[in-house]
């Protein structure tokens, strides 16, 4: 047996897949949460500018650059560190207030580096950074901005959470799809274990269940039922082919004795030639609609006749049966009763079941005596619709039930009347064929037979 390799199974590829798909997605989703939490940021940090901006202005525009100067002055004294940074320059380029030795050069919004005064520089730092805006006056330029740095710092921090996040991510994903891919592997190898088992050995090993109700417990389950089927297909044609050979031992040592007895009778007369003659064809026609009958069943059985399936009126078959039938069971001094409900549809083969309706009429006229009476009845019960054929002439006997609709099987009380045995044989594939179940019970006195299909809508 060829070794399973888990690392080559759909599952571990699938799962890596599946990991690559999901970083790909972590990744896509932190890029807009990074992009998204950096712009709110910068939109939260030049709202405070500009609102400084505009009260610095205000000073500016009522009592001029002295009283500008003023203002910048007590924001300088007020602020720790550079959280807040200010420059105020003169028209000379000095200058004269702020906690930055430089304005940068152009006019508008700025982010980057500023030169702080020594006292204000962090451990490590040679220059600071910020975000702000510079403003041209008539007399000055100002500059007000906000520390850049802590916002750095926690983007930096959240991209590095992401980072390891993703790694961990990455790695567990990958290790999911290795374990699932193994289990995979092993149940897989189990499989094929026992199936390489039951080709060796035979069709009696099964596939075990775990109990899980995963998806290879419904593959085993259907494997099993599958090997099963198989099973008793092969039991069913080494049976076939056991009766076949012992019930058709005797016509054709007939046919033998027949030809026999022409040959060692001497001078043979033209008569007994065209009796023998005559017998040889009977025996040959029974013979031949024998294997006829075996052929026909094994079609149903193979299913070759669910290509002609369609929804038809099953009450119409019966109404069918009773008017072919009806001349047929009076002329054999029997009575015909029926009571068939109108309109009922199920899916099939109309051919089949006229055929399967037939052989039950055909058996009841042919072992009921006369005077009796013979029930054809169809019923809608819930979502099943019953056909039943009963009679009140001698019946089968219970424990027979279930052997007579093997092939070629004949009760004791058959066996003197003409007949291959594959009549109820016949029946019980066609029934198997629409997914029914036919049944004999004990009609007290006679025979019953009923048929239970499935409801089938026409399709709309």
């Amino acid at each position: 047996m060829r070794h399973f390799s888990w690392l080559r199974s759909t599952s571990f590829r699938s799962g890596s897949i599946y990991a690559a798909f999901f970083l790909i997605a972590v990744l896509a989703i932190f890029a807009t949460t990074y992009q998204s939490v950096r712009q709110d940021m910068r939109v939260l940090a030049y709202t405070s500018i500009n609102s400084d901006i505009q009260s610095l202005l205000a000073e500016y525009n009522d009592k001029g650059l002295p009283a500008l100067k003023e203002a910048t002055d007590e924001r300088v004294a007020q602020t720790q560190a550079y959280d807040q940074v200010y420059a105020l320059i003169d028209s000379n380029g000095n200058i004269i207030s702020g906690n930055i030795l430089s304005l940068p050069v152009q006019i508008g919004e700025y982010e980057g580096a500023v030169h702080l005064k020594p006292e204000l520089l962090r451990i490590g730092e040679v220059q600071g950074v910020a975000l702000g805006k510079v403003i041209d006056l008539r007399d000055a330029k100002l500059f007000v901005g906000r520390d850049a740095f802590q916002m750095d710092e926690t983007l930096e921090i959240l991209l590095t959470y992401f980072w390891v996040g993703a790694v961990i991510t990455s790695v567990l994903a990958l290790l999911l799809g290795l374990i699932i891919g193994r289990h995979s592997a092993h149940r897989i190898e189990t499989m094929s274990r026992t199936t390489s088992s039951i080709v060796a050995t035979g069709l009696k090993e099964r596939i075990l269940l775990n109990g899980s109700g995963d998806e290879f417990d419904h593959l085993s389950h259907d494997i099993n039922v599958m090997l099963d089927r198989i099973q008793e297909l092969m039991e069913s044609m080494r049976q076939i082919s056991s009766d076949i050979a012992h019930e058709l031992r005797t016509p054709l040592s007939r046919l033998r004795h027949n030809l026999e007895g022409v040959l060692s009778t001497r001078p043979a007369s033209l008569k007994t030639y065209k009796q023998t003659v005559q017998n040889t064809i009977v025996e040959s026609d029974n013979i031949m609609a024998t294997f006829n009958a075996l052929l026909r069943i094994a079609q149903i059985e193979g299913g070759a006749r669910r290509s002609h399936f369609k929804h038809l009126n099953i009450s119409e078959v019966l109404h069918d049966i009773e008017e072919i039938y009806r001349p047929v069971i009076e002329d054999a001094g029997l009575k015909l009763e029926t009571k068939i409900q109108d309109g009922l549809i199920v899916y099939g083969d109309r051919e089949l079941f006229i055929q399967f309706f037939s052989n039950l009429v055909e058996n009841a006229v042919r072992y009921v005596p006369r005077d009796g009476t013979i029930l054809l009845k169809l019923i809608e019960r819930a979502e099943q619709i019953i056909a039943t054929i009963s009679d009140n002439g001698p019946g089968i006997p219970i424990e027979e039930h279930t052997k007579v609709f093997h092939r070629l099987y004949r009760s004791e009380q058959s066996r003197t009347t003409p007949g291959s045995g594959l009549g109820l044989s016949l029946v019980a594939a066609i029934a198997a064929l629409h997914h029914a179940k036919v049944s004999l019970h004990d009609n007290c006195p006679g025979l019953g037979v009923e048929l239970m299909l499935m409801k089938n809508l026409p399709k709309n």
